[in-house]
């Protein structure tokens, strides 16, 4: 896959990410409101079908049009919903295998200053930021990832220096 499609993809991650929270706060406010919401199952249908119809366009991979949804004439959207949650996190799961990007089911072992450094699964640490750096490459350049790491390296000095300070 060219570096440019695995831009496209990960440009996708944002707004399927956040569709399909959107989706899930609707239900908690129906739930406050004693189930009373407005139905939005066919505008989250519309919505993830043109988020999974990009991926299709960008790797012109078959398996991604299992996903697309039908509208439904269901009126409380308790059967929709469910489905176009399914497809997200399905669609979602693809384009992090895709790029290489650790599903965000891992944990992700943080340092006080929001860097990634290691990850944990099934209970294995494991030092990531090599192959976070390496998709950086690829999708970056190789220029663009150096500097970044040199401001970051930068900036962890800086703080330290102001904890010790």
């Amino acid at each position: 896959m060219a570096d440019y499609d695995l831009r496209a993809l990960i440009h996708l991650l944002s707004p399927a990410r956040a569709l399909k929270e959107e989706i899930e706060n609707e239900r908690k406010r129906a739930e406050e409101l004693n189930g009373k919401a407005p139905a939005i199952g066919n505008m989250a249908v519309r919505n993830a079908n043109g988020l999974i119809n990009r991926a299709i366009n960008i790797t012109g991979d078959e398996y991604l049009e299992s996903l697309l949804l039908e509208p439904s004439s269901d009126p409380d959207d308790s059967q929709t919903i469910p489905f176009v949650k399914l497809a997200l996190a399905q669609l979602i799961a693809y384009i992090e295998g895709q790029v290489g990007i650790p599903s965000q089911s891992s944990q992700v072992i943080n340092d006080n200053r929001g860097n990634v450094g290691s990850i944990k699964i099934s209970g294995e640490t494991k030092d990531i930021e090599p192959q976070i750096q390496q998709v950086l490459k690829r999708v970056l350049g190789e220029n663009t990832v150096a500097s970044m790491v040199e401001h970051s390296e930068e900036d962890n000095e800086e703080e330290d220096e102001e904890e010790q300070g």
